[in-house]
């Protein structure tokens, strides 16, 4: 791989560049609106920078780029898809939702060219200026490849290999059925119970484990938004089925004399599974 095109310059995007140019000497344009190129770190970053208000230098770097990765919010991803499956040979995205994403490929004649993808990385805080060249190292990169050509494949995971990611095939249904247990309800959990420390004055209690809880909350509502909107039925279906979970443990500490049953089988099925899975 020789040349990329990157849509969007935040974290993952600037990460991606830093990573792709010190591994393989990937030359990398990015693309975003100007104020972000104009940033030291995101002009550091890459060897070309074309602003998104410059739409002929645009698609002339689609065209020169063997793939163009689109590292933006999913409600853009769907927008900007048909339009640079038109002008780059394969199209990659980082959506944290697929199914929407995949959907709007599959009615474009060149749908075929396009691998939804998500690098399962990121920090607590976004924009270029955290970006970092080791952030997908050992990560899981998770790709939706079922309607994708076999070279398009190819060439997407040959970046993710570039990355130090360990490449995953899933479905786009099983991809927002797991994501939405392992990242977006963890969103509202952390974000709720840094809200219920607020609200009981109980942060000067706060520790390690409690840090480590709330580490991502107050997610970004630029961010955030599309995620809920594309995949609203995963996440209350998850948010539901812990919610059953923990009435069964608030029952039974109310009881007098508490029964401690229900939370102590919770943290022993826990532990069988965390030593089966690290076993």
């Amino acid at each position: 791989m020789k040349r990329i095109s990157i849509v969007g310059f935040g974290l993952i995007g600037g990460s991606l560049s830093l990573a792709l140019r010190r591994n393989g000497g990937v030359h990398v344009t990015a693309i975003d609106r100007a104020p972000v190129l104009a940033r030291a770190e995101a002009k550091s970053a890459a060897d070309e920078h074309v602003p998104l208000e410059e739409t002929e230098s645009l698609k002339a770097a689609l065209e020169r780029s063997e793939l163009t990765v689109l590292s933006v919010p999913v409600s853009t991803i769907v927008r900007l898809l048909p339009w640079s499956l038109t002008h780059s040979p394969v199209v990659t995205d980082c959506g944290s939702t697929k199914r929407e994403i995949a959907n709007a490929a599959a009615d474009n004649p060149r749908g075929a060219r396009f691998v939804p993808g998500h690098p399962m990385a990121g920090l607590p805080d976004g924009g270029i200026e955290n970006a970092r060249g080791d952030l997908f190292e050992g990560r899981t990169w998770i790709v939706c490849p079922e309607r994708a050509d076999p070279d398009a494949r190819q060439v997407v995971a040959e970046m993710i290999a570039l990355t130090g990611a360990r490449l995953v095939e899933l479905t786009p249904e099983a991809h927002d059925r797991a994501v939405a247990v392992t990242s977006h309800l963890p969103q509202l959990l952390a974000s709720s119970l840094y809200l219920l420390a607020e609200e009981q004055q109980a942060r000067v209690a706060m520790g390690p484990a409690f840090e480590r809880a709330t580490r991502g909350a107050g997610g970004l509502e630029s961010m955030w938004s599309d995620i809920f909107e594309t995949n609203a039925d995963e996440v209350a279906r998850a948010a539901e089925t812990l919610s059953q979970e923990l009435s069964k443990v608030a029952t039974g500490l109310r009881r007098s004399p508490p029964d401690t049953q229900a939370a102590l089988s919770m943290l022993a099925r826990a532990r069988s599974r965390r030593g089966q899975s690290h076993s």
